[in-house]
């Protein structure tokens, strides 16, 4: 893919951190000199931690990204769009003014799709009538479970294209160079001890973006695995603790949003001595060290799930029973009440055959392995149309 050029730049964009984790390493595999990037919020820190050259963008209306491109591009138009499609409407609106602006120009758009949920907002305005208003040329998805969501939500089929995931595809890639000299060397750097198992859990700023549309945010949930850690410590009557637990907090949030629930649990504290980490360790180390992953929704669970790991969706409260796509495909279990979080939790620390049939199940979810070629192939088939278009124009009017 390093010799892949086009005939003219094509323009990128991302705002969300998940949707510029995909975008980067799609850009990663092409000549930087391909490609125009721009980034706004948290996709500037994604970008830098691959590090891309990159333009800020910090602007909000549809008429100033009009302005800023016009300026930016002085009419030297970019021959395709390419971006996320991560940003729910009420959030940020880039990405959507972006696919209006390529369409006004006669320019392709693609979007990269990174998570199995919210279809039908990622494509819609923030009022009722704007509802899958905004539909680019081409959106990538990760496998047949997302197509088949999206087109039950009303997304055209013939817009949309099976392209696999690049987080997944980039986590089987890593695993394959880790040694037992690598996951000593990222635990000490943590402080964990060999006789630890280390827990980890992956928050996600729900309290933020839904409140409590979902029944539980990341706080009540973390909640409700402190005071099974307590309960755990109270199991063991004074023998010596065997469990790490780090706090993986999200792009989005802040370590102040937790001092409640380390204010209300000293001894899970004092004893196990939880590590709220953001950006001290990146996701893939983070995995790499860990023997059980919980969560709730995140994409981290279907990688932790590709990496042969153990991993959890924990929604106790859930109004709703499709959030992880993990459970939606099978792969590991919806627990929705505490006693089911205590039986499962208690199964894979402490029975190692119950452990053996869990990690079976979760081999059968399959990846695409060069989800990145998959997506620039979309890209120049889509150049490749509007150019036939194009000239099939010219043609008829002449």
């Amino acid at each position: 893919m390093k010799n892949c050029l086009f005939d003219g730049k094509v323009l990128c964009f991302s705002r969300e951190p998940g949707g510029a984790e995909i975008l980067s390493s799609a850009l990663n595999v092409v000549p930087s000199e391909a490609c125009v990037i721009l980034g706004k919020d948290y996709a500037c820190d994604i970008y830098n931690k691959w590090g891309l050259s990159y333009i800020t963008y910090y602007g909000n209306t549809q008429e100033a990204l009009s302005l800023f491109l016009d300026k930016l591009h002085n009419k030297d138009f970019p021959c395709a769009v390419l971006t996320s499609a991560t940003s729910l409407p009420k959030e940020d609106m880039t990405e959507k003014y972006l696919w209006d602006w390529a369409k006004l120009n006669n320019i392709p758009s693609i979007a990269l799709l990174d998570q199995w949920q919210n279809y039908k907002e990622r494509f819609s305005g923030p009022v009722h009538d704007q509802i899958l208003k905004y539909i680019p040329d081409a959106i990538c998805v990760m496998d047949d479970s997302a197509m088949k969501g999206m087109v039950k939500d009303g997304i055209p089929e013939n817009h949309i294209f099976i392209t696999g995931h690049p987080a997944l595809a980039n986590i089987r890639r890593k695993i394959k160079d880790v040694d037992e000299t690598a996951i000593k060397n990222i635990r000490d750097r943590l402080g964990i001890t060999s006789d630890k198992r280390l827990i980890v859990f992956i928050s996600e700023p729900f309290s933020h973006s839904k409140s409590d549309k979902e029944g539980f945010t990341e706080l009540s949930i973390l909640r409700e695995v402190f005071a099974y850690l307590r309960k755990r410590l109270e199991s063991i009557n004074g023998l010596q603790n065997d469990i790490s637990f780090i706090v993986k907090l999200h792009p989005k949030e802040y370590i102040e949003g937790f001092k409640g629930i380390k204010d209300d649990f000293p001894d899970v504290m004092e004893i196990i001595k939880p590590l709220f980490l953001k950006y001290e360790i990146t996701k893939e180390e983070l995995l790499i060290v860990s023997d059980l992953v919980l969560g709730m929704s995140s994409i981290l669970l279907m990688e932790a799930i590709v990496m042969g790991l153990p991993a959890v969706s924990l929604q106790i409260g859930a109004k709703r029973v499709d959030l992880c796509e993990s459970v939606n495909q099978g792969l590991i279990p919806l627990i929705t009440e505490q006693e089911g979080m205590e039986r499962v939790l208690n199964s894979l620390l402490d029975s190692p055959d119950y452990l053996r049939e869990y990690l079976l199940r979760i081999k059968e979810y399959s990846i695409i392995d060069d989800p990145e070629d998959q997506i620039w192939s979309v890209v120049r088939l889509m150049i490749r149309n509007n150019r036939k278009n194009n000239e099939s124009e010219k043609i008829w009017i002449n």
